[in-house]
């Protein structure tokens, strides 16, 4: 991929951190407050996680169907394309009349919010390769807080505003996200590539030609669904059994953003041989929080979970897409696509199964994740 010659400057990863994180908010807004927009709609209760898990499909699509373009188009182009579909998407879900409305806003600001997988690509493109682990890591670690932050300044300014007050003015912040990075990234145009249906038609044969990217992938989907699978049934816990408010289950989001450290780290230990390891210690935290959140139903459990699981999961992340990105440069954007894509039907899954799994026994999920991260890790070891 051919880019301008100005690097990737401190500053310029910030914002591209920023960025990450405003764009990934928006698809998990509805994540801790889906008992008050499933009400406001008269939805019935094992419906909360299906606007969380509508975004993620939509993500899956937009990885599948749009991103492969980035291998094709200028970087630019792409990118402003997906924020005004976003900004749109975002405004419509805070004005939707009813709920069909509203679901389909969800699976559109999901589609739209592949941008952040252009802006990984594109900052992983104009760094040596001795920098991308440490690169990605920043960059992704905007992306995890990004989740993370949309539970505190969700619950915050549903208390102040109302939850559609938070979509429509989250809209209005990324299309001006939109003209700023029009006008700071350089230029990006990858190689006069294949047309779009030859795009779409490598996206199999890729597939099969990498078992390096299905093991990556698939093992990132059974650690992102026990992440999904914790974040969407943590705040009915919370509130049902532990009798948290909305301020209280603000302060406890902010714990899972302490995760979000692992993402350079573990970039930097990636970049310095260590990625086997990190990956492998990563992966076995997130188990053995699984097995935690079974035994011991309490709020400093479930704290120590929170955090444990988001840098866990983050870490594996940042090494295992690291390693796919740099199977093929000509080809980066496919192979990121349907990495991200594999792994976002693991978090779909997980979100979906939140409810079922509450309402069978409360030790359930945590038996259901230790047993997804210890796959992983036994994958991961190999």
């Amino acid at each position: 991929m051919s880019s301008s010659t100005r690097s990737l400057s401190m500053p310029l990863t910030l914002l591209l951190a920023f960025a990450c994180a405003l764009i990934t908010a928006g698809s998990y807004f509805a994540q801790p407050l889906g008992g008050v927009i499933a009400q406001s709609f008269g939805l019935p209760a094992w419906a909360t996680g299906l606007p969380v898990t509508l975004s993620q499909i939509g993500y899956c699509l937009g990885l599948l169907l749009v991103a492969p373009l980035g291998d094709r188009l200028e970087n630019r182009r792409l990118l402003t394309a997906t924020l005004a579909v976003a900004a749109v998407a975002l405004t419509g879900a805070g004005v939707a009349p009813n709920s069909a409305v509203f679901l389909l806003a969800c699976l559109c600001i999901g589609g739209a919010a592949i941008a952040v997988q252009a802006i990984v690509v594109l900052a992983a493109s104009m760094v040596s390769a001795d920098r991308r682990g440490t690169t990605v890591g920043r960059i992704t670690a905007g992306l995890l807080l990004g989740i993370l932050l949309a539970w505190p300044v969700a619950n915050l300014v549903n208390q102040v505003a109302g939850w559609r007050a938070l979509f429509v003015v989250d809209g209005v912040l990324i299309a001006s996200l939109a003209l700023v990075l029009r006008g700071v990234l350089p230029p990006c145009q990858p190689p006069q590539g294949p047309g779009y249906r030859a795009l779409i038609a490598s996206l199999w044969p890729l597939w099969r030609t990498h078992p390096e990217l299905r093991r990556r992938a698939l093992c990132q989907a059974l650690l992102f669904g026990v992440f999904s699978l914790f974040w969407v049934s943590v705040p009915q816990v919370l509130q049902q059994r532990h009798g948290l408010g909305g301020t209280a289950l603000a302060l406890f989001g902010l714990v899972g953003v302490g995760g979000a450290l692992a993402a350079p780290l573990a970039g930097w230990l990636a970049d310095r041989g260590a990625a086997r390891p990190t990956a492998l210690a990563g992966s076995l935290a997130v188990a053995a929080s699984g097995i935690g959140w079974a035994l011991l139903d309490s709020v400093g459990m479930l704290m120590a979970c929170a955090f444990c699981i988001s840098a866990g999961v983050q870490a594996c992340h940042v090494i295992s897409q690291r390693r796919v990105m740099a199977l093929d440069s000509l080809a980066a954007n496919r192979l990121n696509s349907l990495y991200i894509a594999t792994f976002f039907i693991g978090g779909a899954l997980g979100s979906a199964s939140a409810a079922p799994l509450l309402l069978s026994a409360s030790y359930w999920p945590g038996l259901v994740s230790a047993g997804a991260a210890l796959l992983a890790s036994i994958r991961l070891a190999r």
